[in-house]
């Protein structure tokens, strides 16, 4: 109920109550919460946000916030409140939510975020709400931000500038793998005003994977301040693209408008700069007409991007003889602000792993816009294994299948002080022939043996990942590794495009059926008192296995090690364990010259019946590890096997 959510977000910001806020179905299932007043007859529905809050709910049970609920939102018989005002150094983070109806009198149809705010919203929807002013969805102002993923802004409106999202003072959006559909504003910039200055190495907007989709009558984007970086977009229906007097960048978008001016004497044309040259095309651009500085060799101006009507779900799928498949980067390039950036995210706006290697030449290439075509077979079970870099020996990427659709990948790196080791963990959908992690995990906290308190290990995204397999042997034909680090840590970790070569296979990529009588003890294993470490077993082809064993040093850096050689003996692993014990860096300052691998000591895997459970020992030759027994539990299943015991 909404003064429910009110009651928790009021003790949250005085510090009496939980700051991590989840809404779930009534007890009757209801999923839409009705707003029938203001806060304290202050114009907002929620108290004000100035300390840190999460609200979220369950992506599956699709809660929705709803303030008027028909689609006349400006009947004057409406109530006109907006949600929610953040300021101060607030942190906002929304979740799975919807948002649908609201009203501002000013800025901000849903959202007025000023001061410090940060705004974080991940599969947040905004439909038909109203901001008579600015920002029909959202107003940012001063040095607000805005991080928006997997989000949709539908039919909001402004009776002013920007119809989903104004931006002033200096502050700054980022919006990635997003959708926006019919957003209006009277009179410029349909879905985004832009007039901020933020800090200089900063865009006053980024929109990255995403599809725009118009019936606009003036333009899209209204930028007379703030540099803007459209990258990876596809751009369809009406209206003007962009009308700029500041720097705006084009990469890899599809432009596929009708211009929203009438036919008159000073009809404009989809891009703008009125004279300041400020449109600039970084590559592997392509528009219907050639107003949008198309001057690379690899745009292509004039050009029918050759593809389909928007799907139910808003996803413009190009035609098989479309020119924008493998028509786009394949390597991490330089910005214009001096950022590393991917040639295109790590998934497209469906959520298959990109990029691909559609044309089966060898080369994975992104597909200019935001959508991908796959280039090879779904994935199975066979897919489970070890996978590297030849160029990268020394770090590798371990995937297990799973039983329901999903993967487990475990990335086993360095960190990138250059003194620690390091491993990432996730879980990814299967999508096609790509395993798709969105939230790739780094723990901390732990410590070695006796001092490790499950308690206090913490669990923190880092990146986002992604791996594509043209075929499922991927030995002669790698597949390719993509990682995106978060916005929060893209100054400490660098975007990575590498190689993935199989090493070890549980299930034969020719044979579904199980060829690995011993392939059911494969798994992750660990001491449900000690979670946060444990150990990966991959039962590999002739009576072999491939170990690595997860935890921390005395001093609670990660730790990894891994098998040399495992001798198999009934239901018993006996393996030798190495470890780097001179290290390397992460991401671009990977070295494998610099690694050496030094004996750890011994680990011994004793298996009890149906392979559930097991005793791990270990006894390590690096003095202060000593030894220890653990009783360890099944964490995970790996997909096509049974166990033999």
């Amino acid at each position: 109920q909404p003064n429910e959510l009110v009651a928790l977000i009021e003790n949250a910001m005085n510090g009496t109550g939980s700051n991590n806020i989840k809404i779930i179905p009534g007890e009757n299932g209801e999923k839409q919460m009705f707003i029938t007043d203001d806060y304290m007859d202050s114009g907002h529905v929620f108290p004000d946000i100035t300390k840190p809050l999460k609200i979220s709910a369950n992506e599956a049970d699709d809660i929705q916030i709803i303030l008027n609920s028909d689609t006349a939102v400006t009947n004057k018989s409406h109530l006109k409140f907006f949600a929610f005002l953040v300021y101060a150094d607030a942190i906002l983070h929304l979740h799975h939510l919807t948002f649908k109806g609201f009203y501002s009198e000013s800025g901000g149809g849903v959202i007025r975020a000023r001061g410090a705010a940060l705004l974080y919203l991940i599969s947040v929807t905004f439909i038909n709400n109203f901001a008579a002013v600015e920002g029909g969805a959202i107003h940012l102002f001063e040095n607000a931000i805005l991080y928006a993923f997997h989000s949709r802004f539908l039919q909001n409106k402004s009776n002013g500038l920007g119809g989903a999202v104004s931006i002033r003072g200096a502050a700054f959006a980022v919006i990635f793998l997003s959708t926006l559909v019919n957003n209006i504003a009277s009179p410029y910039g349909c879905d985004f005003n832009i007039n901020s200055n933020p800090v200089a190495d900063v865009y006053a907007l980024m929109l990255i994977n995403s599809v725009v989709i118009s019936s606009c009558t003036n333009v899209l984007f209204e930028n007379p301040l703030g540099k803007m970086f459209l990258m990876m977009n596809t751009f369809y229906g009406s209206g003007n693209l962009i009308d700029s007097t500041a720097k705006v960048y084009l990469f890899a978008n599809i432009i596929k408008l009708i211009t929203g001016s009438s036919a008159t004497s000073t009809e404009k044309a989809i891009c703008n700069d009125f004279g300041t040259n400020s449109i600039e095309s970084l590559g592997f651009n392509i528009s219907t007409e050639s107003s949008c500085s198309l001057n690379q060799a690899s745009d292509m101006a004039n050009t029918d991007p050759l593809i389909n009507p928007p799907d139910e779900n808003y996803q413009i799928i190009p035609m098989s003889n479309s020119p924008v498949i493998d028509a786009g980067a394949f390597e991490i390039f330089t910005d214009e602000l001096g950022k590393q950036t991917l040639p295109c995210s790590y998934k497209d706006s469906r959520g298959l792993g990109r990029p691909q290697d559609a044309n089966g030449d060898g080369v994975f290439e992104c597909d200019i816009g935001s959508v991908e075509i796959q280039g090879g077979a779904d994935l199975t079970s066979a897919q489970t294994g070890m996978f590297y870099d030849m160029d990268r020996s020394g770090e590798g990427v371990m995937v297990e299948m799973l039983r329901n659709g999903t993967a487990l990948v475990t990335m086993f790196t360095y960190a990138p002080n250059g003194n620690e080791q390091m491993w990432l963990i996730g879980v990814g959908n299967i999508v096609g022939n790509s395993i798709v992690v969105d939230e790739l995990l780094k723990t901390t906290g732990g410590f070695f043996g006796p001092g490790f308190n499950p308690d206090n290990v913490t669990h923190e995204s880092v990146g986002s990942l992604s791996l594509v397999f043209s075929e499922c042997n991927s030995k002669t034909n790698p597949g390719k590794m993509t990682f995106q680090p978060n916005s929060q840590f893209e100054n400490e970790l660098d975007s990575m495009l590498v190689k993935s070569r199989r090493i070890t296979n549980v299930v034969e990529c020719d044979s579904l059926e199980q060829s690995n009588p011993m392939g059911g003890r494969s798994g992750l294993f660990h001491d449900p008192t000690r979670s946060g470490e444990g150990v990966f077993v991959q039962m590999i082809s002739n009576n072999r296995a491939l170990i690595i064993a997860y935890t921390y040093t005395i001093d609670g850096k990660h730790l990894w090690f891994i098998s040399s050689d495992a001798q198999i003996n009934g239901n018993k692993i006996t393996a030798e364990m190495i470890y780097p014990e001179s290290l390397t860096s992460f991401g671009n300052q990977f070295n494998s010259a610099e690694l050496d691998f030094k004996p750890w000591g011994t680990i011994k895997l004793e298996y009890q019946p149906e392979c559930d459970s097991l005793t791990y020992s270990y006894n390590s030759v690096v003095e202060e590890y000593g030894s220890a027994t653990y009783n360890y539990q099944r964490v995970t299943k790996t997909e096509g096997t049974t166990c033999d015991l």
